[in-house]
């Protein structure tokens, strides 16, 4: 998925629980956090201002957190440790990330935090590249049918967004429209 879509999909299910700028600001880094093994310079698409934000605030997360967790993962994995969509694709570090915000900061930034993350994996999990949740350990995989960078993901995102039209309407919560996901997934494993 491109940077957009995890922020705008993240977004659309969370708003109802994001009350403040430092909560909205958590949600925002947390949803896109996971592909910082692809580097910081992932926001063509957005508006200069915003585009230099992000990066900033992905490079000093890059250099202070990603790099010293990649480095002491390379001595177990190997060269993996570095590839996309291996370490940083795992709950293990949406779990530490959120305890530390627990304890530095507030429960209800770490839950943000853990959501935000949490959700990236499974809007990567519908690609047909998939997602071991518990890299490198043994665990889940989902891997789904679309084809990122195609057609398919752009009619995702009209999809989408037509259902949560749909679903405030009803008055339904936000967080339901991640059932619209389940017929995306094509093969779930446990290894």
């Amino acid at each position: 998925m491109l940077q957009h879509q995890h922020i705008l999909w993240t977004f659309l299910i969370l708003f109802p629980f994001i009350k403040s700028w430092e909560e909205a600001l958590i949600v925002l880094i947390f949803s896109v956090l996971p592909d910082i093994d692809v580097g910081y310079k992932k926001f063509q698409r957005f508006p200069r201002g915003i585009r230099k934000f992000l990066q900033l605030i992905l490079r000093i997360i890059w250099n202070i957190l990603y790099l010293p967790y990649a480095f002491l993962l390379s001595f177990f994995i190997g060269k993996k440790a570095f590839e996309h969509r291996t370490i940083t694709h795992s709950l293990i570090p949406a779990f530490l990330l959120s305890f530390a915000l627990a304890y530095f900061w507030s429960l209800k930034i770490a839950l943000l935090a853990l959501a935000s993350y949490s959700l990236h994996l499974l809007f990567d999990s519908i690609t047909v590249s998939g997602v071991k949740w518990f890299y490198p350990l043994k665990g889940l995989f989902i891997r789904g049918r679309i084809n990122t960078g195609t057609w398919q993901v752009f009619l995702i995102d009209a999809l989408f967004v037509i259902a949560l039209l749909i679903f405030l309407n009803l008055k339904t919560p936000t967080w339901s429209l991640l059932l619209l996901f389940v017929p995306l997934i094509k093969e779930v494993k446990l290894f």
